[in-house]
């Protein structure tokens, strides 16, 4: 089969399913069932490995070595999306943004059936694999490079479509009027370029002046929504650009993509099983050549509905996928143990009782820990956001690992953990420390059982001194200087334990994301050692 033939029947097959999402009635998605794997084809033995990148450019501020130990490529079909947009990503927006993005969750149901299964994205990329076979390098490329671009045209249409007429629209259009800079009132036109990608993408090097407006805002929710209606593999390919094979690339070697299980925690069920996910995930990994490596997600809640399945499926895709570890997100509203003693938390709707919740951790930690001569790693989500409100949100904090620890050293055991985000970069004020958490984090590393904990510094939107103002940024680093510098023994520092990592494709939010890495690696680069943040240490991590 040629690559024009192998392209363009994908590009029926996008039209194909846009068009059934367009054409979806409005109505509420909280009636579906949770979904059921779908996948029953056996996993090819054979494939071409078109999603691994093109080259690894090095920029000249970059290691030679560069991981990435925190991205996702999920998208809307694998998560609660309503609840995800209207709860989580809402919350931690202030007015008039946190209106524009609860704007979009009467489209949700829309939204989310315009995003591509797992079980048809499985097969489409075993057909693609199977079509590019015998293909050179070089027509791979330009075939895949035209087939990405004509999707991308094709789902930002539709996007349009779907939110055309609506009071996102409404909303959107009038935060731009509120800039002067701007046309009163967006065009057909130029509302589909926003919701394009390349608005977010590589391909536009021109930095923005100033930071953090409104409506630079309001196009980042706009292209976020863009990657989260898009197909992985096509997520995973604009992430391979941008930070690994364009000319300007930082050079990143290689990436963890860890799902998420909001399920039950958010309004609606995703529609896409979790068996579903993990393995088109692994498939991912297989056809990027190890490039990215996935966590798979463990939510206590669904373990608790499913008596115990969950955690099975967890520990399946870790031993019989090879997955890197597994990702937990305290925010959606529990202590990763010591849930028994809270009592007083204002919960987001029903949630289960602390007696519970403790009971599927404890033998969450005792098979990923007690029952393993190496512990699995385990990712989990440790700034102060992304929960439905304040009190869900601290529960990632450093008082909820307390248990963890304690209850590892009654087995004699120590835990591998990475505090995701490392405590969070959550000071608007430069002048007042929104938490200490960072600092607590770093206390619980020097200890003897915290051997094995590391941070990562995903979206440290503080560090990126280029976009944001210079009295933050300067806060920001000395806070993280301060703390990398501390002493763990004789030899090493927390530097040691602290690793790069975007939280992409939460990161696209943000105007020139794909400038992140150079940002972090210039406001830190006098640190010590700073190469092994950015390389050595997510080695030794998920070794």
């Amino acid at each position: 089969m040629s690559s024009g033939s192998v392209f363009s029947a994908n590009r029926r097959l996008i039209l194909k399913s846009c068009a059934v999402a367009a054409i979806t009635p409005l109505s509420g998605c909280c009636s579906r069932a949770f979904p059921v794997p779908e996948i029953d084809s056996p996993p090819p033995t054979e494939y071409t490995k078109f999603l691994k990148p093109s080259r690894i450019n090095k920029s000249v501020d970059a290691p030679k070595f560069c991981i990435d130990a925190h991205a996702h490529f999920f998208n809307a079909s694998d998560v609660p999306v309503k609840g995800f947009l209207e709860g989580p990503v809402a919350h931690g927006l202030d007015e008039p943004l946190k209106g524009l993005v609860r704007a979009l969750a009467p489209l949700a149901d829309i939204l989310a059936g315009a995003a591509v299964t797992a079980k048809d994205e499985y097969q489409e990329l075993i057909q693609l694999s199977t079509g590019l076979a015998g293909m050179t390098k070089e027509q791979v490329q330009k075939g895949l490079a035209q087939e990405v671009e004509s999707y991308k045209e094709n789902q930002s249409k539709e996007i349009y479509k779907i939110l055309q007429g609506t009071s996102f629209e409404e909303r959107y259009n009038l935060i731009q009027a509120n800039n002067r800079s701007r046309n009163p009132r967006v065009t057909k036109d130029e509302y589909q370029r926003l919701s394009d990608v390349a608005i977010r993408n590589s391909v536009s090097l021109k930095r923005s002046k100033g930071y953090g407006l409104d409506e630079d805002y309001a196009d980042g929710i706009v292209a976020f929504v863009f990657y989260m209606l898009s197909k992985r593999w096509v997520n995973l390919h604009t992430y391979t650009t941008a930070f690994s094979s364009r000319d300007t690339a930082f050079g990143v070697d290689s990436v963890y993509g860890a799902l998420v299980d909001f399920d039950r925690w958010l309004d609606c069920p995703p529609r896409s099983s979790h068996e579903d996910q993990i393995r088109l995930h692994w498939l991912l990994s297989q056809l990027s050549d190890g490039y990215m490596r996935p966590l798979v997600a463990y939510n206590p809640w669904t373990d608790i509905e499913e008596n115990g399945k969950s955690l099975q499926r967890a520990l399946a895709a870790v031993d019989k996928y090879k997955f890197a570890g597994i990702k937990i997100y305290p925010p959606n509203g529990f202590l990763p143990h010591g849930n028994s003693d809270i009592a007083d938390i204002h919960s987001c709707g029903t949630r289960p009782s602390g007696k519970e919740l403790d009971r599927v951790l404890e033998t969450f930690w005792e098979k990923c820990v007690l029952e393993r001569e190496n512990p699995v790693p385990i990712m989990a989500h440790t700034a102060e956001s992304m929960g439905c409100n304040d009190d869900y949100e601290k529960l990632g904090g450093p008082p909820g690992w307390e248990p963890v620890l304690k209850l590892c050293m009654k087995w004699g055991k120590t835990p591998k953990i990475n505090f995701g985000h490392f405590g969070g970069d959550t000071n608007p004020d430069p002048s007042v420390l929104h938490n200490k958490w960072t600092q607590e984090f770093a206390a619980l590393m020097r200890r003897k059982e915290g051997r094995l904990l590391y941070g990562d510094l995903g979206i440290w939107t503080e560090l990126r001194c280029n976009e944001v103002q210079s009295t933050r940024c300067n806060a920001a680093i000395s806070r993280l200087k301060e703390v990398m510098s501390t002493k763990l023994n004789d030899s090493e520092d927390i530097s040691s334990r602290v690793m790069y990592g975007s939280d992409w494709l939460m990161l696209s939010k943000e105007r020139n994301w794909f400038e992140y890495p150079h940002e972090v690696a210039s406001s830190l680069k006098s640190i010590p050692n700073i190469g092994n943040v950015f390389g050595a240490n997510a080695d030794k991590f998920y070794s």
